[in-house]
């Protein structure tokens, strides 16, 4: 029997302009909606089918009106293989000749028990528009079992067909395999084929994804596709050298979506290592990406620098590199200073010229993060500065909304230590020459960096709001380094923002920014939010600064001594 749908209607009194009107629910049974109106709201319930459930297998067997509706739309039986081969050669029959998705998604216990329905749905791969499998490598218990040798003779199996099927209609390949799980006694990573579908061109190729594999050459599977906007590679070596994943960039000139990530999984014993060097052939910046939208590289320190810079992308462009879990590969270890200093070198040339036109035309970052090792990100527009500053630049077309560089950690346990500190130290250098970058009127950032990085900082003459968050001894140093000096190094400063700080556990950090205060300091307003701060200070902070000056949401900090002692802790 279908369901009733309860809907809404008004019903009230009709006499009278201000009459009230109220809402009451009207039962309305599924029978009287029209036919499109029900196979909309069938085509809607596919978001909860997964590898167990089978949504219209059940909505074909609630009635003979919803079979007839079922069995009508081909595209409600298009995603392949199912739980078993019946199943799946019913899909293959109901859906038609209409495009089918072929996946295996993670949630499934063992890809390999639905390898018999597979051999089924590979035989209309002609058809698919996206296949997206997720296949492990291992077994969960390594070394107890042969299920590892089953992955590797069951991967070879499906990778036999995709390499000699052809897919014309394919819009979006993933193909996902789980290596995290280490086995001792065998240990097996994916190669996939030299050439997809038979080499046929796919000209709808527009998504490709890949993780934990080997290729031997990316740009001759054919997955680059001249249509193809989103690249997705997670540990996977798909390239020789630096000259190889140019020639691949340059085939993907519309791309709108670069993510490229690299654990260090694969990096011993593989054949084709991605060495950080300078090309010999290619200028910087030659692969010119006029349509890319995001950039993230989650690489080594050196292989994010070299990456960055031979590719060429629009201003705006969202760009994130951030250091890999802050390694550094075994051949970045041994690299001599000169070496460094070349790709520093190289690197300071692309980003300079990234945002040549925003530089000539004086746009600049208003508000930025600093990390304590020198890497930098944007941060949004703080109002607290932003109405009392007319300097302040309208947001650009020319700039992201969306900006990250962080450099080698030098925590990172391989390599000498000078080493990682030289990187991280020319890293900082290399951004903070760029006056878009040192124009910034809202900054955040360590009081350590005073010590570590002088010049740098220096160079931020124009902030007019520093800005204090979760570390209080940073606070501490502010005051004792930058605000009793005299000149100060920050003449434009006005403001500070003060956020999450406990000034009742560290009360001498607030005399300490009392006395500051009161020894000439340029600073003219507070912006406090979330501080643990007693009554008889935000008292005096108005006295010393001007009733106004001072804004307090009067909110604690989390976790601080107040909301300690509201629980008895």
């Amino acid at each position: 029997m279908p369901p009733t749908i309860r809907s809404s209607a008004h019903k009230g009194p009709a006499a009278g302009a201000n009459a009230a009107i109220t809402l009451q629910p009207v039962a309305t049974h599924a029978d009287s909606l029209p036919d499109e109106l029900l196979l909309a709201i069938f085509n809607l319930t596919l978001k909860l089918d997964s590898w167990t459930v089978f949504t219209a297998l059940d909505l074909s067997q609630v009635c003979r009106r919803w079979r007839r509706l079922a069995l009508s739309a081909p595209e409600l039986w298009s995603t392949v293989p199912r739980t078993n081969t019946t199943l799946t050669k019913l899909c293959l029959k109901r859906s038609k000749k209409s495009p089918i998705d072929i996946s295996i998604p993670s949630c499934t216990p063992s890809w390999i028990e639905c390898m018999p329905a597979m051999r089924c749905t590979l035989q209309h791969i002609e058809r698919a528009r996206s296949i997206h499998l997720t296949m492990d490598v291992f077994d969960d218990d390594p070394g107890q079992s042969d299920e590892p040798q089953d992955s590797s003779i069951a991967l070879g199996e499906v990778f036999k067909r995709l390499s000699t099927r052809a897919a014309p209609a394919l819009d979006s390949l993933q193909l996902c395999f789980d290596g995290t799980v280490v086995d001792d006694y065998y240990d097996f990573v994916p190669s996939l084929p030299h050439k997809f579908f038979g080499g046929t061109p796919m000209p709808r190729l527009s998504d490709v994804g890949l993780e934990y594999c080997t290729i031997p050459s990316l740009i001759s599977t054919g997955l680059l596709s001249p249509a193809l906007t989103r690249l997705y590679l997670r540990d996977v070596r798909g390239w020789h050298d630096i000259d190889d994943m140019i020639r691949c960039l340059q085939a993907v000139p519309h791309l709108k979506s670069l993510h490229w990530v690299d654990h260090g999984t694969l990096e011993d014993g593989f054949d084709y290592p991605f060495r950080t060097v300078r090309s010999r052939i290619h200028q910087p910046r030659c692969a010119r990406l006029g349509e890319l939208q995001n950039l993230c590289l989650e690489g080594s320190h050196s292989q994010n620098m070299v990456i960055f810079s031979y590719i060429s992308l629009p201003e705006n462009a969202r760009v994130k590199l951030a250091s890999s879990y802050c390694r550094m590969t075994f051949a970045e270890v041994g690299l001599p200073d000169q070496e460094v200093d070349d790709l520093t070198a190289l690197f300071a040339e692309a980003l300079g010229g990234h945002f040549a036109n925003a530089l000539s035309r004086g746009v600049y970052f208003d508000s930025l993060f600093i990390g304590s090792r020198g890497g930098i990100r944007l941060e949004t527009r703080h109002h607290s500065i932003d109405q009392r500053d007319d300097t302040l630049p309208p947001k650009s077309d020319l700039l992201p909304d969306k900006f990250e560089l962080s450099p080698a950690e030098p925590d990172d346990p391989r390599g000498p230590k000078s080493l990682r500190y030289l990187l991280a130290k020319n890293f900082m250098a290399t951004w903070s020459s760029l006056p878009i970058f040192t124009e910034a009127r809202s900054i955040t950032f360590p009081a350590s960096l005073w010590k570590s990085a002088p010049d740098a900082m220096l160079r931020f003459t124009r902030a007019r709001e520093v800005r204090f968050h979760d570390h209080i001894d940073d606070l501490r140093e502010f005051c004792a380094g930058v605000l009793t000096a005299r000149p100060c190094p920050y003449p434009a400063l006005e403001c500070l923002h003060l956020e999450e700080l406990d000034f009742i556990a560290d009360d001498d950090v607030g005399r300490d920014l009392l006395n500051a205060l009161q020894a000439g300091s340029p600073v003219r307003r507070l912006t406090i939010v979330r501080c643990d701060l007693e009554d008889d200070m935000f008292d005096t902070l108005n006295t010393l600064l001007g009733m106004g000056a001072v804004q307090w949401d009067r909110k604690d900090k989390t976790h601080g001594t107040k909301e300690r002692a509201r629980r008895g802790l």
